[in-house]
């Protein structure tokens, strides 16, 4: 019907008038429906600042340089899963493990992920002084203290430090220690003495290595075993996974459980791509964080256990420390702390200190 046979068909000015507004709502509806959409944006990047129900659709990229079976590649993949599931698919994530992205290069990845070629990964803090202070031996020494640290001032303070980097620290997956390998028992730490220990290039290692009076020799990972079997090296230490990994048992069988340093990555993000996510998605990915972290440490400790089973079947043998053994073993470490304290800052040293209710004996 047009509008002129409407004004012509008797009193039509009514219908007219409810013409114009029937058609006045179309527009109305039309515009809301198309006000503010959100289209899929580019890989790694989100439109910022949507809200409500039009959120953004993107692509995560998620490298880490860990390999299958451990409990950081699970994590990641576990990751990945929930955020598909509970963003409805909206959000998808690449994951690229085994340094697939970086060659290998743990390095490389933290200065991707700072400057936002990656968006998401599972880094083992900076190549810098300031993150040295986790190779201080014993600094932490049980799980109970790694928890504390992490969830105290010195594990906030260390995550914080990061975004000079342009990354955002949101928590850390908790990966073991570090433990000795020898072709004798360990417990008793005078038992080291007149050794040739091979450590990682680390002036905490060395320091460490002098205080238990042995001498410290360097060599590659795959030079490593070779070592150990023709009596360059007497002893070594690496955590549990590496000494499975590398069969070390096979020529130092005498595993003795340490636990001089603890081991672990950072989940981490780009934070200037994360802080223009909407608040729903940072929300969403700081839950699915909560869950992770639970689930690396779970995962951590049922592996810890799967490779002393390991090494047991293989013939080798697991050496728990005594009370007092421990105890002369954490005397020994943290007396190098004196002397390192200046890599870090005493500052950055009374923060975990406080955390851990230790008190300087110097």
């Amino acid at each position: 019907m047009y509008l002129k046979d409407i004004i012509r068909g008797g009193g039509s000015m009514k219908k007219f008038f409810a013409l114009l507004l029937t058609l006045s709502m179309v527009f109305m509806l039309a515009s809301c429906g198309n006000g503010g959409s959100a289209g899929g944006s580019s890989a790694g990047s989100a439109a910022g600042g949507s809200t409500g129900g039009n959120l953004p659709s993107y692509t995560i990229t998620f490298a880490h340089d860990c390999g299958n079976g451990t409990p950081t590649f699970e994590t990641a993949e576990l990751f990945k899963k929930l955020i598909e599931e509970r963003s409805n698919g909206r959000i998808k994530v690449d994951l690229y493990p085994r340094g697939e992205l970086s060659g290998n290069d743990a390095s490389k990845t933290s200065s991707m992920l700072g400057s936002g070629d990656i968006q998401m990964s599972a880094i083992n803090g900076l190549q810098t002084a300031l993150w040295d202070v986790y190779k201080f031996p014993y600094l932490l020494s049980t799980l109970e203290e790694a928890y504390k640290s992490e969830e105290g001032e010195s594990g906030k303070y260390m995550l914080d430090s990061l975004k000079e980097s342009g990354i955002l620290g949101l928590s850390f997956w908790d990966v073991g220690f570090r433990v000795f390998t020898a072709k004798k028992s360990l417990a008793d730490v005078k038992d080291v003495k007149g050794l040739k220990l091979r450590i990682i290039s680390s002036q905490a290692f060395t320091a460490f290595a002098q205080a238990l009076g042995a001498t410290p020799v360097s060599t590659t990972m795959g030079e490593l075993y070779t070592a150990l079997q023709q009596g360059s090296a007497d002893c070594q230490e690496n955590p549990l996974a590496t000494i499975c990994s590398r069969n070390l048992y096979e020529v130092t069988p005498y595993v003795t459980l340490t636990n001089h340093v603890w081991t672990y990555y950072i989940f981490a993000v780009n934070q200037k791509w994360f802080e223009s996510l909407p608040k729903e998605d940072q929300q969403l990915i700081q839950d699915i964080n909560k869950e992770c972290t639970a689930h690396h440490r779970k995962i951590a400790e049922e592996l810890q256990q799967g490779y002393k089973d390991k090494i047991v079947a293989a013939g080798g043998k697991i050496i728990d420390l005594t009370d007092a053994q421990r105890e002369e073993w954490v005397k020994i470490g943290r007396s190098t702390h004196k002397d390192l304290e200046s890599i870090v800052g005493a500052n950055v040293l009374d923060l975990f200190y406080k955390d851990l209710g230790i008190k300087k004996p110097w």
